[in-house]
């Protein structure tokens, strides 16, 4: 989805230029350690190479093992925030904190997370891909948008995962 403002229309400092979102609402299972959700990146095209983008995510992964950590990647400058690199501690913009084993084993843990970015240079285009990384090259079983119960019923959960990026004006 795409908001775009009519042209001519005089952009303030801060102002937002463009909106551009997706969703996905498909339930599945992902085994990997690391997972590139592209059903959930986004692509915007800047209109002003000066502006800034504002990212934000809401998340519904459980886990079949250990923790796991999540990050917005830029195809323009790759991993965008995640926490500081001292010692043995895993590093993430949201984490799945704990050891799933200590959740209920039904339960579909929401993540969200935001950040405002300043993309390096020039480029128009940028994709914007959340990342879920298993800390470390161990495998891990994502399930996606859904919970631990997997029957046709309603007890079972069907979850949507959103990621929405905002052009904003050059904030002086």
């Amino acid at each position: 989805m795409s908001i775009d403002f009519p042209t001519g229309r005089q952009i303030h400092p801060g102002g937002v230029i463009q909106i551009v979102s997706t969703s996905d609402t498909a339930r599945r299972d992902v085994s990997t350690n690391l997972y590139d959700w592209s059903a959930c990146a986004v692509t915007i095209s800047r209109r002003y190479t000066s502006s800034k983008l504002l990212i934000l995510g809401q998340y519904f992964v459980l886990t079949t093992a250990n923790d796991w950590d999540g990050y917005f990647y830029s195809s323009l400058d790759g991993t965008l925030i995640r926490g500081d690199s001292s010692g043995q501690r895993a590093r993430g913009h949201w984490s799945s904190g704990t050891d799933n084993k200590n959740y209920q084993s039904y339960a579909c843990v929401e993540f969200s997370a935001h950040y405002l970015y300043t993309p390096s240079n020039t480029t128009a285009s940028i994709t914007i891909t959340p990342r879920l990384d298993s800390e470390g090259s161990s495998q891990r079983t994502y399930r996606i948008n859904k919970d631990g119960w997997n029957g046709d019923d309603e007890q079972a959960h069907t979850l949507v995962s959103t990621t929405t990026v905002m052009e904003l004006g050059n904030i002086t």
